[in-house]
């Protein structure tokens, strides 16, 4: 099995991996991407930013609950006969 490292090492790609969120004391699946900014009439509501980004869900982490560290998926069990 992985172990855990800390977040500054984890891929930043959109790889999926487990990520740790030690104040909701979970460990979910989430990837690193980017996210597009949001304009109207040609006035920039909010620029685009690259961030954690958890499955099934948008989360805009504040600085206490960000992910702290990450672990790849364990490998997909074989079949047994």
């Amino acid at each position: 099995m992985s172990e855990w490292k800390h977040i500054d090492t984890a891929p930043k790609d959109g790889t999926r991996v487990i990520l740790w969120l030690p104040v909701e004391n979970i460990a979910v699946s989430g990837f690193y991407e980017w996210m597009d900014g949001e304009s109207c009439d040609g006035y920039e509501m909010y620029p685009g930013y690259f961030d954690w980004f958890i499955d099934n869900d948008l989360i805009l982490f504040e600085d206490e609950h960000r992910p702290t560290h990450w672990m790849e998926f364990p490998k997909i069990p074989k079949e047994t006969p």
